[in-house]
């Protein structure tokens, strides 16, 4: 059976209704609890598809992270291969990071609801087809991902204004200059 793998990086940050919908296509689901010491695979050779999930790590530094490199490098492999990717909060961080893109830190921290709204194009895409329109979620973040050069091929969901990239799909290609 084909499978895909998750990357959990926080206890609480559980894959759930990732991972319900992935067993739901036929996948499954190999999650890999990086924070209880986990190993991760070299390479995607025996994966189908990558998710890497959030924590309150930076993409940017080594520092209380000791799987960043790793991570990195299943990401590189992944676009390489240009097998789909679901990046989200600190995933969508080192999925940027792994594509050329870069992370800085933003003019003041987001902390608390928000609504999740997906982009027009987004809507007419096969893997938002059931997604709601809009989303309430918990968001906690201070870092930004460079827009140009978030590897994308499909339209990101946005959560405000000031940070356009919630969570980042990815399938090889780079956005282009202007996009996103």
């Amino acid at each position: 059976m084909p499978s895909c793998l998750v990357v959990q990086h926080v206890e609480p940050e559980c894959p759930f209704a990732i991972a319900d919908a992935l067993r739901a296509t036929g996948l499954a689901v190999d999650i890999r609890r990086v924070f209880a010491g986990e190993p991760l695979p070299a390479d995607m050779d025996d994966h189908v598809a990558l998710v890497v999930m959030g924590g309150p790590m930076s993409a940017a530094s080594d520092d209380g992270f000791p799987t960043r490199h790793a991570e990195l490098r299943l990401l590189a492999d992944a676009l390489g291969r240009e097998l789909p990717i679901l990046g989200i909060c600190l995933g969508a961080q080192l999925l940027a990071v792994a594509a050329g893109g870069s992370v800085h830190t933003g003019p003041q921290p987001e902390i608390g609801w928000g609504t999740v709204c997906l982009t027009s194009e987004a809507q007419s895409d096969p893997l938002f087809a059931d997604a709601p329109e809009e989303l309430t979620v918990c968001i906690g973040t201070a870092t930004r991902t460079s827009g140009r050069r978030v590897p994308c091929t499909w339209p990101p969901m946005r959560p405000t204004r000031s940070r356009p990239f919630a969570g980042v799909p990815g399938r090889g290609s780079p956005v282009p200059p202007g996009g996103g």
